[in-house]
């Protein structure tokens, strides 16, 4: 496939009045949908940017982040996943709730899809990841081990292996065949944000062990690559580059339709691109004004989109000109310009700590098992105010 150009900005779209956490592209191209600090879930055209009729989708409670979203691989169901320990199900043709499982007891971090459609992964602050069946949305198992959140998995692309990070920095890969864990280790010191699951090479026929890569970020400055390899009857992850680019956080890692290419997006405010097979990186530009909080291609490879506690989603074409700007209205609005003064005033002095990040050790604290009632009151008021602050800066 053709290298990913240099991302040029299409629109700017400032719909929200709370921190941008996630976004994803329906797999038929024609949506994106993010997942945001209010508790709402926006819906866009991806063909101009334009909201759609349907959206919001409320159906999580507005005092908590939504987390995550994520499309099935067939692109019939939307998962969305917040701190109001919730996740639920949509329609994506209809974008009606078809399902809710409320069995986690903490925030839900992340959820994906496995490849065939058959599984969703959960993962939660309640220190667990959670196997269903993606059909009826009956638990099939609990994985946990040790007493960390667990921020982030992906699933193998055959179907059959499970990967958790957690807050300590630890991945796990997990056998969904008889729900065994087979293999960990440290990846991140300060905490894992994010794991992908990339190429797979089965043609091996006995002669080579290779099983799956992945990559992983977490709260260090690092991008890790690792093979899962089936070596001796054990499973050994190893290691095959570490990526130091970034100079902050880096929150998410994705994919390039082909596996070819991969993204990341950091504190830095930066979004990365990096070769597969050098584990290289090919360019490097600033996206936002605050904090990257995702970043995505589109499946046709014509669009990026960006997230951030900026509180804006940017529309990006990384064709080199293939997609017209006119469809975008591409001009940066006023708006826009306004709140990158105010941030300039703000961040001015004393750096700023994410509000997201104080709610989310709040909700850890909130988590442990021997906290009163008194104390969840006061955490509770503490994250609201907070929220409230964060709201008013602006």
């Amino acid at each position: 496939m053709a290298t990913p150009s240099e991302p040029k900005l299409l629109k700017t779209i400032e719909t929200f009045t709370g921190d941008v956490n996630y976004c994803s592209f329906s797999p038929s191209e024609s949506t994106i949908v993010t997942a945001s600090g209010e508790g709402t879930v926006y819906l866009f055209d991806a063909n101009n940017g334009q909201q759609l009729a349907s959206s919001p989708l409320s159906a999580h409670n507005t005092r908590y982040y939504v987390n995550i979203c994520e499309f099935s691989p067939d692109g019939k169901m939307l998962v969305t996943a917040g701190s109001d320990h919730a996740v639920k199900i949509w329609d994506a043709a209809t974008w009606k709730e078809i399902g809710s499982i409320t069995d986690h007891t903490a925030s839900v971090k992340c959820c994906c899809f496995s490849p065939n459609n058959r599984y969703l992964l959960t993962t939660s602050a309640d220190k667990s990841a959670k196997l269903w069946d993606a059909n009826s949305f009956k638990l099939l198992a609990t994985y946990k081990r040790g007493d960390e959140n667990v921020n982030a998995c992906c699933m193998s692309l055959d179907g059959t292996y499970a990967v958790t990070g957690d807050s300590a920095g630890e991945i796990c890969v997990w056998d969904i065949r008889n729900h065994a864990l087979v293999t960990r280790t440290i990846a991140h010191d300060l905490g894992v944000n994010c794991i992908i699951s990339g190429p797979q090479d089965l043609s091996d026929k006995g002669l080579k062990s290779w099983k799956s890569v992945f990559i992983t970020c977490g709260n260090n400055p690092e991008v890790k690559a690792w093979k899962l390899d089936f070596i001796k009857n054990k499973f050994v992850l190893t290691k095959l580059a570490t990526m130091t680019q970034h100079s902050n956080a880096v929150y998410r890692c994705a994919f390039a339709a082909g596996y070819e290419f991969f993204i990341t997006g950091s504190a830095d405010k930066s979004v990365i691109l990096w070769k597969t097979a050098t584990w290289s990186m090919v360019w490097r530009t600033q996206v936002h004004s605050r904090y990257v909080t995702c970043c995505a291609f589109s499946p046709n490879m014509l669009l990026m989109a960006t997230t951030s506690n900026d509180r804006m989603l940017k529309l990006w074409d990384v064709s080199g000109g293939k997609v017209s700007s006119n469809d975008y209205n591409s001009s940066v609005s006023s708006v826009e310009s306004e709140k990158n003064q105010k941030e300039n005033v703000v961040n001015s002095g004393v750096p700023r700590v994410a509000v997201e990040q104080v709610c989310n050790w709040l909700e850890t604290v909130a988590g442990q098992t021997d906290t009163d009632k008194e104390t969840l009151a006061l955490v509770d008021k503490l994250t609201q105010s907070l929220k409230l602050f964060d709201s008013r800066k602006t």
